[in-house]
């Protein structure tokens, strides 16, 4: 398993740790779509369970960057808040040797707090190697989803819509 889980969900705004095995060669939806939106909440200084900070500011007309540091280095990250279905999901984008990779989040956004849970729990795991969608292949032993957006959001989107698709939530206080 890779051990990115907790520098992404620190750096979309989770902070929690365990390792990633479920991520995808392509975003949810474009940066144009009129899924995904900007919501001011999310910006400013967070701080988590373990005491540790990040700095999330704007990066564009729909996107976030978050900086914080990990092991004494700083690190950034960038995201969007994508509303669909009912869900609040954070794409945070990660890039390492294989290229940018996207991991999906749920959030519940209150002002000063948020929760947030990793789309990789093992039902989900378990209902993408099962029906055989939507696309992936096995890298290091992860599932990096390889199918486009739109067979993503027809094959992902009903997991996501079920709470046993994500991993017990973090929290993080607004640090005022």
């Amino acid at each position: 398993m890779r051990r990115f889980k907790g520098i992404l969900i620190f750096a979309a705004l989770g902070m929690s740790t365990g390792c990633v095995s479920v991520t995808s060669v392509h975003p949810l939806f474009s940066d144009a779509s009129r899924e995904v939106v900007f919501d001011p909440v999310l910006l400013g200084k967070w701080q988590g369970e373990d005491k540790n900070t990040c700095e999330v500011t704007r990066l564009d007309k729909t996107g976030y960057a978050v900086a914080f540091e990990m092991d004494g280095k700083p690190v950034k990250a960038t995201f969007h808040l994508l509303k669909s279905r009912g869900l609040s999901l954070l794409d945070a984008i990660y890039t390492d040797n294989r290229g940018p990779e996207h991991i999906f989040l749920k959030i519940r956004i209150e002002p000063d707090t948020l929760w947030v849970a990793t789309a990789d729990s093992t039902w989900l795991r378990e209902r993408i190697v099962a029906n055989g969608k939507p696309r992936y292949t096995v890298a290091d032993g992860d599932l990096l989803l390889t199918a486009s957006s739109s067979e993503l959001r027809k094959a992902l989107l009903p997991y996501l819509a079920k709470p046993e698709a994500f991993d017990d939530e973090g929290e993080l206080k607004r640090v005022k």
